[in-house]
């Protein structure tokens, strides 16, 4: 906006209405950003959220992040609370907010207070609360349990709670054929997964050499655009490749062969010098992403 002061008034022009969403964690610049660029237009802005709400303002656990104009319009009903979690959550509030709930769910609060030793036993605890208070009985008795981390660590996070959402890291098997790749993982073997794992291999074979698109690594769909836009023979030449692969994956034929003709026709296209030695460690090294708890299938 500094070198280009107009382009201000070409983006307000497109929109008359602007909505800020949780505007409580949108900070000072963004602000700012906003009123250079809508200020002096015929856009109208409407700010929606709630300064108890944040979760960026950490600082100060009594300072408002968000400065609320004078004119404003309160919204005090609430669709989530009971009225004594209303109640109970409006005891906290930084701007005297005060809820009020239209439930007819009226059960006092409930801290579940656990240690490690007893994780496991959270979620059965949840539930059987709700089957306590007959909460299924209600309208829409939709009930979700919510964490914001599926990945293993040290601290708490879902897996720690449910076993089964563990999000395990892409598994690395032993071999440098994609053969050993496709037959020693845990995921189902459908053409459709071979093919993906193929395009992967002559993507990461790209960037193993440098070879970009544009200044930026290739990916699997901006090489098969690249290929459809100026060579639509190769690119079909490279799918019978892949399809060569899923016919032949019980015979006893090299399938790394089929990954070796695609490069050497890449190189002779692109303009690189195909090597094996690097499709070899690019193989070795390709890791398949893994299903979780889920035996060796042939499909």
């Amino acid at each position: 906006m500094k070198e280009i002061p107009d382009i201000a008034s070409l983006i307000s022009a497109r929109f008359n209405y602007v909505f800020v969403d949780e505007a409580q964690d949108t900070d000072k610049r963004q602000f700012e950003l906003l009123r250079k660029v809508f200020s002096n237009s015929d856009s109208i802005i409407q700010r929606i959220g709630d300064n108890d709400q944040s979760i960026f303002n950490f600082e100060s656990s009594d300072e408002l992040t968000w400065d609320v104009d004078d004119e404003h319009i309160k919204i005090c009903d609430t669709k989530r609370l009971s009225p004594k979690i209303s109640e109970a959550a409006s005891s906290f509030s930084i701007t005297d907010h005060k809820l009020v709930s239209r439930s007819q769910v009226d059960i006092d609060p409930v801290i579940i207070v656990f240690d490690d030793e007893h994780i496991d036993k959270v979620l059965p605890q949840f539930a059987e609360l709700i089957n306590r208070h007959n909460l299924y009985l209600e309208n829409n008795p939709i009930f979700k349990a919510i964490g914001n981390i599926g990945k293993i660590n040290d601290y708490h996070t879902i897996p720690s709670y449910v076993d089964s959402h563990a999000v395990n890291p892409p598994e690395l098997t032993v071999g440098d054929n994609i053969r050993d790749k496709l037959s020693n993982n845990s995921c189902e073997i459908t053409p459709c997964f071979i093919n993906n794992i193929y395009w992967n291999l002559l993507v990461q074979y790209l960037d193993e050499i440098g070879i970009k698109n544009e200044e930026k690594k290739f990916t699997t769909r901006t090489l098969i655009h690249y290929l459809k836009v100026n060579n639509k023979v190769l690119l079909d030449e490279l799918k019978l490749n892949s399809f060569n692969i899923v016919e032949e994956f019980f015979d006893e034929t090299d399938l790394n062969l089929h990954l070796e003709k695609s490069l050497q026709s890449l190189a002779e296209f692109i303009g690189f010098k195909y090597k094996k030695g690097i499709l070899i460690t690019v193989v070795s090294n390709y890791r398949i992403p893994k299903s979780k708890n889920e035996p060796n299938k042939i499909s």
